[in-house]
């Protein structure tokens, strides 16, 4: 190592440090080789106002804010409350780049206390900014009971920033228990060989481990949620009043909300109020193509609670019975009794009953005791599977290979069909594809219900004797074949396949390959998942799905325990433990509005350990403007192959529909927006429909400001988890607006933040120039590394890969347990804070790599950590990385 180098830019955190960096220029140097070449922005235009358009939120009394903005000029300075004065420090950019245009403020520390406060921009001849206010609400999205609906009884819950109002750096002791409480009773009741005596002392512990938790409850949440009816063609005199839901639980990014059981259905704006004197936030997001600028939820009235049961009636288990004429005796072969018969018959009478009963739905009711079943069920719509409870009510499944299973056990006859399984036990003894199907479904109105039901669905994948890809260790369905087999049939299978099925090879009566409607990448909609138990041995939740619930659930994933395109979707309270030699942790490619919080996820071996990461990627169009106005952006030509992974009619024609267009330099830089329809003609022009207007742009010369088209990645929170023995924990290739607050780590590689650029896939069949893909406003605050040494993630661990990994470039982020990794020109890694973390061992915080700018590392705890912080600290890169500021970090 360049011990040279490491000195010059390891710096002593006690102190204020502010670093700013001109990158160097690389003279034909092969780092660069394939960069695309980018019009720098002019000067910015006589007509060019301040404008605000990001502020870091959750700051408090002697905390630093950055504030991303344009035409800030140079010397600005920052008004608050509109009589005090901060300084700023403006960015320093590469050489030929307009850094006033388009770079972040930091600003010196602010004199107030916690709470709002209203910030303003001011130019240096006296020209304010558009004010904004610092720790208020701002409302992302928000999720029903029912998906997109509530139901009257039902729930709402908001998602956004700074939901709670502020009192103290805490964001979450609020409401919430702590999280040592609740791991505490979650070990309680994993626990169940424990006597009554020592169970009882065991929560005495607790108790008094918490006693100050207990003794005096956070107080109930201020936040509210106002419903104001949408009352089209309505008198005065039958229009329903405004309704005020004060939230029944809050943190700083959530907030849950009871609907009452009276409230008039029909559709309701919605605004959020996160307490006393703060602002109304209004609903606004882009939601799908489909939907592309949603204000309102929709209260319909709720399902009735008690409905009609039919009863599985006819032998079951196995051919054993009592023989009475000798004491104790048994006759019977001990076969399994094939009970499909009456499955099949039971699930028949309950369509019927269905189709006339009050709230279209029934109930197929399995009482105690085993039932083999050989074929895939088959439910019709409004049917729910119901055991005896899960102790008492056990389904099994038994197929002995490929040929032999279906391509699923469990599904719905058709695509937009509302059903349900509750109160049982289900196993698989044997090979299986897909355990439970939730369809893909144009219409958008399907329903999914799971409670309290145990799955062990174990596909036997490491037997002996059968040779194969792994000789005598391969699974008697897993034939010789090449690294495909896996996908093809082998032990690559889901527990919860979600939306259009893939590689499906059987047309096994009555379940087809898939009933899907719509193409592949059409989500599975309004699925709730909740306190189940759930082994697998692959992945347990795959595939792409909207308004998705995984609630309270424990979890024994042999692959990931969730694979998903998600969309508007709630993982909460789970606990996941890796199961095998390949346990891999959470992919979440091209998510959008998830909300992460209080899961725990641990033992991740496989899929180089990463326990959660963004590894979506795309590039569309990189480089300057043709021209914009209000509604429409056109570029010169838009060469790559778009892959915004929604779908619908308009995607099919133009899949680059739901991409994001964001401003990655000049006047604007930051914004983006969403493409709701395009025109993109092999050569020539391309034209873009926006979602809503840019801002600033007006008088603008378009051919100043440079753009990147890709997949949007975005406003996704991560919260109160805690991640063990794994991985990284990465924003990788593009996020734009995720947050990693209040998690805690152990034994983990790290949690990173890695814009990148990658090579455009043109449509023409060949590889195009690099385009960014950014990772933009990213927020890693309240973090806990408690435990921060752990295995690097990449590489076997033999001596030669060993020291392979950590001389190679990569291990500039593996060395570090926090950082940042920007892999790009300079558009791809920006605006990010990180703040208030601990880290506890290994090393600490690093910043590195090209196309790294505008980072706040501010009040960060670094406990014996060999390298606290570091500003590109390894030697055998040229960085541009600008406009670093590190302050008030304190090493122990």
């Amino acid at each position: 190592m360049d011990q040279r180098r490491a000195q010059k830019f390891t710096f002593p955190i006690t102190h204020i440090v502010l670093v700013s960096l001109i990158a160097t220029t690389l003279s034909g140097a092969a780092q660069n080789k394939g960069a695309p070449v980018v019009k720098r922005v002019a000067a910015e235009p006589a007509t060019c106002s301040p404008y605000i358009h990001w502020i870091s939120q959750g700051v408090g009394p002697n905390e630093t804010m950055m504030v991303c903005g344009w035409c800030f000029g140079s010397n600005a300075t920052l008004l608050i409350d509109g009589s005090i004065n901060v300084h700023v420090t403006p960015g320093i950019a590469p050489p030929g780049h307009n850094a006033g245009a388009s770079m972040a403020l930091i600003s010196n520390p602010i004199p107030v206390s916690w709470g709002r406060h209203t910030v303003e921009v001011v130019t240096q001849t006296g020209v304010k900014s558009n004010p904004v206010t610092l720790n208020d609400a701002e409302l992302w999205w928000i999720q029903g009971d029912e998906g997109a609906v509530a139901t009257s009884g039902g729930w709402i819950r908001a998602f956004g920033r700074e939901l709670i109002p502020r009192t103290t750096s805490d964001a979450h002791q609020e409401t919430l228990p702590p999280v040592k409480l609740i791991r505490a009773w979650e070990n309680l009741m994993e626990t169940s060989a424990w006597t009554a005596a020592e169970q009882l002392n065991r929560l005495r512990a607790i108790v008094a481990n918490h006693a100050d938790w207990f003794a005096e409850l956070p107080p109930q949440p201020t936040t509210v949620l106002v419903l104001e009816p949408v009352d089209r063609g309505r008198t005065t005199a039958t229009a329903t009043a405004a309704v005020t839901l004060t939230a029944t639980a809050a943190s700083t990014y959530s907030a849950e909300f009871t609907v009452p059981a009276n409230l008039t259905p029909g559709e309701y704006t919605v605004q959020l109020q996160s307490g006393p004197g703060g602002a109304m936030s209004s609903l606004d997001f882009f939601e799908s193509p489909i939907r592309p600028r949603v204000h309102t939820i929709r209260i319909k009235p709720a399902a009735p609670l008690t409905p009609p049961i039919v009863d599985v009636v006819g032998p079951f288990g196995v051919n054993i019975t009592r023989d009475p004429t000798t004491p104790y005796g048994t006759t019977g072969d001990a076969r399994p009794i094939d009970a499909s018969p009456h499955v099949i018959a039971a699930l028949k009478k309950a369509a019927a009953v269905a189709a006339t009963s009050p709230g279209r739905v029934a109930v197929v009711k399995f009482g105690p005791g085993l039932f083999h079943v050989n074929g895939p069920i088959v439910i019709p719509n409004g049917v729910t599977l119901a055991g005896a409870g899960s102790d008492l009510t056990a389904v099994y499944f038994s197929y002995d290979n490929i040929t032999t299973a279906p391509e699923v056990l469990i599904g719905p006859s058709a695509a937009s069909n509302s059903w349900g399984v509750a109160d049982m036990t289900l196993y698989v003894l044997g090979f299986y594809k897909t355990v439970f199907h939730i369809p893909s479904d144009t219409t958008a109105t399907a329903r999914f219900r799971m409670s309290r039901v145990t799955i062990r669905a174990d596909a036997f994948h490491c037997q002996n004797g059968m040779a194969g890809l792994g000789e005598g260790r391969s699974p008697p369905w897993f034939e010789p074949c090449n690294a495909s087999c896996g996908t093809l049939g082998g032990y690559q299978n889901a527990v919860f396949h979600l939306g259009r099925l893939t590689n499906t090879t059987s047309t096994q009566a009555p379940v087809t390959a898939d009933v899907s409607t719509g193409p592949p990448n059409t989500p599975a909609v309004n699925i709730v998942v909740e306190d189940c138990d759930i082994s697998g041995s692959w992945h347990i939740f795959q595939g792409a799905v909207q308004h998705f619930v995984a609630r309270n659930n424990r979890i024994w994933n042999g692959g990931m325990a969730f694979y998903l395109i998600a969309r508007e979707s709630i993982i909460e309270g789970n606990d996941a433990v890796g199961s095998s030699a390949i346990s891999g942790g959470g992919g979440y490619n091209f998510a959008q509005h998830l909300y992460h919080g209080n899961n725990r996820i641990r033992n991740i071996r496989g899929n180089d350990r990463e326990v959660m990461t963004f590894d979506g990627e795309d590039g569309v169009y990189h480089g300057t403007v043709a021209s914009v106005n209000t509604t429409h952006l056109v570029t010169p030509d838009c060469p790559g192959r778009p892959d915004s992974r929604f779908a619908g009619p308009v995607v099919d024609v133009n899949p680059v529909v739901g991409s994001q267009i964001v401003i990655v330099d000049g006047i604007g830089t930051g914004q983006l927006r969403r493409v709701v329809n395009a025109s993109m003609p092999p050569e020539g022009a391309c034209w873009f429909l926006l979602d809503k207007p840019f801002q600033g742009l007006d008088g603008v010369d378009p051919q100043n400001i440079t753009i990147a088209i890709l997949a949007f990645t975005g406003e996704n929170i991560f919260e109160r988890d805690t991640f063990e023995d794994c991985g990284p924990f990465q924003f990788y290739n593009s996020g734009m607006h995720d947050i990693s607050a209040g998690n805690t780590f152990r034994r983990a590689e790290g949690a990173w933040n890695s814009g990148m650029d990658v090579a455009m896939s043109l449509r023409n069949g060949s590889v195009g120039k690099l385009s960014p893909n950014t990772a933009y406003f990213n927020e890693f605050v309240d973090n806990s590394f408690a435990v921060a040494h752990r295995a690097p993630h990449i590489g076997s661990p033999s001596k030669q890969n060993r020291d392979l990994f950590w001389n190679q470039p990569v291990a500039k982020e593996g060395m570090f347990t926090m950082g940042m990794a920007g892999q790009g020109t300079g558009h791809s890694n920006r605006f990010l804070v990180f703040r208030r973390n601990t880290i506890v061992g290994a090393s600490g915080i690093n910043v590195w790599g090209i196309g790294t700018s505008d980072v706040l590392v501010e009040g960060n705890v670094l406990n014996s950590t060999k390298i606290p912080i570091a500003l590109d600290h390894f030697p055998g890169t040229d960085s541009a990385v600008t406009n670093v500021v590190f302050r008030a970090n304190v090493e122990v």
